[in-house]
């Protein structure tokens, strides 16, 4: 990552851990888990962007307790703050962050950032039930939505866009935010580039799409 760094790449931090639930029932779980993600804080300090993104309700068999992840995520948010790191909260495709009224929540009342993976939004139980579309999600998050995850929808892997008949009504939204961190969040090389391609096509002809 430093030669990344070193050559100019602008890089941001994923806070991805299975397990160490900020959130959980048990207090003693929950504490653990909060001093992974402090000596994760510590780790990032000085490096690249002082920014990252955190996640409630990873693993669905781990129950979680609201008042703890409140209670914890403000904590992170405020450590944080203090050494000059912002967190945010992103939304996952199944659990309490699905939803996007908790995650708001959440975030109101903690003073964390959000987070928006596009795919996890599309395929989001609201979303594929048309409760809700992808860009009310986003005019509901506009207000704190500091970093975006793109890629079409999820299944047991990330899917890339083959068009932008999903995406384009999403980027014309996410237009109209401050929102200007966009990741594309795939594995295959090509279809990094293919994305990318899209995107950029349908920024500069979005009538031709």
């Amino acid at each position: 990552m430093a030669r990344y760094i070193a050559e100019g790449a602008r890089i941001r931090h994923h806070g991805y851990f299975p397990g160490y639930e900020i959130g959980d029932s048990r207090s003693d779980r929950a504490e653990e888990a909060m001093q992974l993600h402090f000596q994760v804080l510590d780790a990032i300090r000085g490096i690249g962007e002082q920014h990252i993104t955190v996640h409630v309700g990873l693993v669905a068999d781990i129950e979680l307790n609201h008042a703890h992840v409140v209670a914890n995520l403000r904590r992170l948010v405020e450590y944080g703050r203090h050494h000059g790191i912002t967190v945010s909260l992103e939304n996952l495709r199944f659990g309490p962050t699905s939803n996007p009224e908790t995650v708001l929540e959440w975030t109101q009342k903690t003073g964390a950032k959000i987070t928006l993976d596009i795919g996890h939004a599309v395929s989001c139980s609201r979303v594929v039930h048309n409760e809700m579309n992808v860009p009310q999600i986003i005019d509901l998050f506009s207000q704190d939505l500091v970093e975006v995850h793109f890629y079409e929808s999820e299944t047991d892997r990330h899917h890339a866009p083959q068009d932008m008949r999903i995406l384009g009504p999403i980027v014309d939204r996410l237009l109209s935010t401050e929102c200007t961190w966009w990741t594309i969040e795939l594995d295959a090389h090509e279809e990094i580039l293919r994305t990318r391609d899209l995107i950029s096509d349908y920024l500069e002809f979005p009538t031709h799409q």
